[in-house]
């Protein structure tokens, strides 16, 4: 698969996304532009006209405030990727902080910045989503400077809880692809780049379950065993397919995972 081509089908994704976000949030407006006018028959003896009028009112704006924040959130997207905005972030730091940072430090500090710089150009929309939509409608009673040190407490939470778990989880990866060459007896692009390792880092969590740390883990030994009984087997072409049919299998059957059905089955068995 060339570059252009996932190129392309991320731009067709990003666009049928837009899209459809779109076309249900215009027809969500216009159904509560009609019924505006008249309070539902369930509650019109508990909430009064002007109540259903302003919360019509309320919504729509709300709405109309989702579709700017969606159009403003596209174009960070693009402009992050294809315009190459991280590429441009991860050079310059490549260039600037490595000697002193090293190397965990540079990734921390991609990380960091890039979240930094998206929450500063979110900033002005979350202002105004608070003090002119919230306040507007009497939602909201915060100040500024009250509004502003709630952003910094988040932020100083953020780095403080989530610098140490990142650092963690790439020290962590940096270990687990040190073995990668004696498993593989060679190194190329294509094998340590594969899709299969993205797939499989997505399908384990929802095979054994969300909802319980011990979750992944079954689901990456279940996963990885039988992708390896079927690669000796059969074919290394199949572990796909065989990823493939168990998303689909534990999402329509058993979306909380195998840690969901055995606490289903426990509490059955418990009654």
């Amino acid at each position: 698969m060339t570059a252009s081509l996932v190129t392309a089908l991320f731009a067709a994704a990003l666009i049928a996304s837009l899209l459809a976000r779109l076309w249900l949030a215009t027809r969500q407006i216009r159904h509560v532009a009609t019924h505006r006018g008249a309070v539902p028959a369930a509650f019109a003896g508990t909430v009064s006209l002007e109540a259903h009028q302003r919360a019509a009112d309320y919504t729509i704006a709300k709405l109309r405030y989702g579709i700017l924040a969606m159009a403003w959130g596209a174009a960070l997207l693009v402009g992050w990727t294809l315009l190459g905005g991280l590429d441009a972030l991860n050079g310059w730091l490549l260039t600037h902080a490595r000697p002193a940072l090293g190397e965990l430090g540079t990734q921390l500090a991609l990380l960091a910045g890039f979240a930094l710089i998206g929450a500063l150009l979110d900033l002005p929309w979350e202002a105004w989503h608070t003090f002119r939509l919230e306040a507007r409608y009497g939602f909201t009673r915060t100040t500024p400077a009250l509004w502003l040190g709630d952003q910094l407490k988040g932020a100083a939470v953020a780095a403080v809880l989530g610098l140490p778990i990142v650092a963690v989880i790439l020290a962590l990866m940096g270990a687990a692809g040190a073995p990668m060459p004696m498993y593989l007896s060679f190194i190329e692009p294509a094998s340590t780049f594969n899709l299969n390792y993205a797939i499989g880092a997505l399908a384990s969590p929802m095979i054994g379950g969300t909802m319980h740390y011990l979750g992944p883990v079954i689901g990456a030994l279940l996963l990885s065993s039988l992708q390896q009984l079927v690669t000796v087997t059969v074919s290394s072409e199949m572990n796909v397919l065989i990823v493939g049919v168990l998303l689909v299998v534990f999402v329509v059957v058993a979306p909380e995972g195998i840690v969901g059905l055995w606490r289903k089955w426990t509490r059955r068995s418990s009654r």
